[in-house]
């Protein structure tokens, strides 16, 4: 259950936020990508498997932009608290490119992408493709 949500964006402005709840209609939209010619039931029901949404809400707000069209949003419960970096640790002596705005750590064996950290939020995820 998604209660009491709260948003904190990149500049520090609060933002109200709002949980509305799927419609039937929503959940039945990816259904459109689906091409049945030649498959058989059975195949069929496996396709709208994989193209079913497990979501139950949508989380709404209204939050300013920076000039780039970008920003980072964090949602919490109750009060929000900023905390350091967190998420995917970095192999040992990745290459690391920052630009101020984000840090990506290059892999020294594979030379492939493995995070990409947002200074702003303190956010690292691992990157694959």
């Amino acid at each position: 259950k998604a209660e009491n949500q709260v948003g904190d964006s990149n500049e520090n402005e609060r933002i109200e936020t709002q949980l509305i709840e799927i419609d039937a209609r929503t959940y039945q939209l990816p259904l459109l990508y689906l091409n049945s010619f030649g498959l058989s039931e059975d195949q069929v029901k496996k396709k709208k498997l994989a193209l079913s949404n497990n979501a139950t809400h949508i989380l709404t707000g209204t939050v300013s932009l920076s000039p780039i069209g970008a920003t980072v949003v964090k949602i919490s419960k109750g009060k929000i608290q900023n905390a350091p970096p967190t998420g995917h640790q970095p192999s040992e002596g990745a290459h690391i490119f920052d630009n101020g705005i984000y840090r990506i750590y290059l892999n020294a064996r594979t030379n492939h992408i493995e995070a990409i950290e947002n200074l702003r939020s303190g956010v690292r995820s691992k990157f694959s493709i």
